[in-house]
């Protein structure tokens, strides 16, 4: 999955934007590192802009920091999306390592469809979110009969 972002007239796109290292691109070709691995962008006098990739968490999606501006790679969340989002939140935080691993994941998979904000979509999220219990519940009933 890549996402793109216009800035300055440059499309970015980061490539793998969920991965512990995403990588950005420009014109097709990998910006260049800093010594510290911060991506580094020339503006109109050549002068290069330090970039970190980094992960907002409000709207659980990657974001680019351009010197002090912030720029989100994908659309904000719906205001009521939290309210959605909450099942996984909780199984996140109240699950143990496994509700961790499957809360955050169902989070962040759902919140991709939320953005769209069409009923299809919504309801998926619903389903990954839903999905994401049943296997929390199934597995730890799994772990207690043993």
């Amino acid at each position: 999955m890549h996402h793109r972002v216009a800035f300055e007239g440059r499309t970015l796109v980061v490539e793998r934007p969920y991965s512990a290292r995403p990588r950005l691109l420009a014109d097709g070709a990998e910006l260049p590192k800093d010594h510290v691995g911060r991506y580094l962008l020339p503006d109109q006098h050549g002068t290069p802009r330090t970039i970190e990739v980094g992960f907002d968490l409000k709207n659980l999606a990657p974001r680019l920091q351009i010197g002090a501006q912030r720029v989100l790679t994908a659309a904000p969340l719906p205001k009521a999306a939290w309210m959605l989002l909450a099942p996984a939140v909780v199984l996140g935080l109240l699950g143990g390592a496994l509700g961790a691993i499957l809360g955050i994941t169902a989070a962040v998979l759902a919140a991709h469809h939320l953005r769209s904000r069409r009923w299809p979509d919504v309801a998926r999220a619903l389903g990954i979110e839903l999905a994401a219990v049943l296997v929390y519940l199934g597995v730890a009933t799994l772990v207690r009969m043993l």
